[in-house]
C-alpha cells in the first residue's frame, strides 16, 4: 500500500514534475510481484518511468526489492548473450539493470548500523561511507555540507609518509594507542533497537595540536 500511495501520490507527481525529476525503478520486483495481488503495481511503476521519462534535470533511482541483483543480472546476461550473441559489457549491464547508465556512486549516506546498500553494481570500494544517528530523512542542509566538505577535501589524496615530522608521528601514534580497542559500528541493541556507541577519544589532542602549529 505504502509503494502504491508513494507513486499515485499527487504531491509527489506535482514535486517530480516541477523539480523535472526522472523516476526509475530497479530491482527484482517484477519476479517478486508477478502473478501476486501486487502486480498491478508494476503498471504504476511503467506509468509513473513513462511520465517522467522526458526529464533531464535530476534522476531518481527507487530500489524495489534491489538489495541483491545476482539472479537478475545473471539472466540479463544469458538473454543478452543469446540475442546478442556476445556477452555484453559493463555499461550495458548497468544500463539494462537501472533503465539508463549510471556511474559509480562516489559516496554513500546511510544510518543506522554500518552497512552499504541498495546500490548493485555500482559500488567500486572507492566510495566515500557516511552514516547520520538519526534516519536519513532527517538530513539537514548543514549536516551535508559537512559530509560533501569531508567527502571533497579531508579525504582526498594518500599520506606521504616520509615528509612526516616527529610531532605528526607522535600525534598518529599516541591516537592510534588511546583507540586500540575502540571500534566504530559497535552499538548498543535495546528492544530491538540498534544504537551506536560513542568510540573514538583524543581527538581533542588532534586540534589543539593542529592549532598550536599555526
Amino acid at each position: 500500500q505504502g509503494m502504491k500511495d508513494l507513486v499515485t501520490d499527487e504531491e509527489f507527481r506535482a514535486f517530480v514534475k516541477a523539480k523535472q525529476v526522472r523516476v526509475r525503478f530497479y530491482g527484482d520486483y517484477v519476479r517478486y510481484f508477478q502473478g501476486t495481488r501486487f502486480e498491478f503495481l508494476l503498471d504504476l511503476f511503467q506509468q509513473l518511468t513513462a511520465e517522467t521519462l522526458h526529464f533531464s534535470r535530476y534522476r531518481l533511482f527507487w530500489g524495489v526489492v534491489g538489495n541483491d541483483a545476482t539472479e537478475q543480472v545473471a539472466q540479463m546476461g544469458a538473454e543478452y548473450y543469446m540475442r546478442e550473441k556476445r556477452f555484453p559489457a559493463r555499461r550495458e549491464i548497468i544500463e539494462a539493470y537501472y533503465g539508463e547508465f549510471v556511474a559509480p556512486v562516489s559516496l554513500f549516506i546511510g544510518y543506522d548500523k554500518f552497512s552499504a546498500f541498495d546500490m548493485p553494481l555500482l559500488a567500486t570500494g572507492q566510495e566515500d561511507l557516511y552514516f547520520m544517528t538519526s534516519p536519513t530523512p532527517y538530513l539537514t542542509e548543514r549536516q551535508l555540507r559537512l559530509i560533501l566538505f569531508d567527502h571533497l577535501y579531508s579525504r582526498k589524496g594518500e599520506p606521504d609518509y616520509a615528509e612526516f615530522t616527529p610531532q605528526d608521528w607522535a600525534r598518529m601514534r599516541h591516537f592510534y594507542q588511546t583507540n586500540q580497542e575502540n571500534t566504530m559500528g559497535i552499538g548498543l541493541n535495546l528492544h530491538g533497537v540498534w544504537y551506536p556507541l560513542a568510540q573514538v577519544t583524543g581527538t581533542e589532542k588532534l586540534l589543539l595540536d593542529e592549532f598550536s602549529t599555526l
